[in-house]
């Protein structure tokens, strides 16, 4: 077990994944965010091909949370930055 700690911590991005809950967490949520958007996106698709409206339904319904999440993100990281503008001790990601 510490022989494959030693491993993920000797790289710098699994070390950076490793230590920093806030950067771990934003990268999935980011990298969740895309993988969402594009079965959507694939699901609309499909819906048009096949011509199915649960497939539309279901694609237009991850598209539409898709985009919530994006708007929710977006406001969370302006309120940061407005909020917290002369905390030096603050880290963007």
């Amino acid at each position: 077990m510490q022989s494959i700690k030693q491993s993920l911590k000797s790289n710098a991005l699994t070390a950076h994944l490793i230590s920093d809950y806030g950067y771990r967490t934003i990268l999935f949520t980011f990298f969740a965010l895309s993988f969402n958007t594009l079965a959507g996106i694939f699901k609309l698709c499909s819906a048009f091909v096949l011509h199915s409206l649960w497939y539309a339904v279901l694609g237009a319904y991850s598209v539409v949370l898709a985009a919530a999440r994006y708007f929710l993100l977006r406001a969370a990281a302006q309120a940061l930055r407005g909020s917290c503008a002369g905390d030096s001790r603050l880290r963007h990601y």
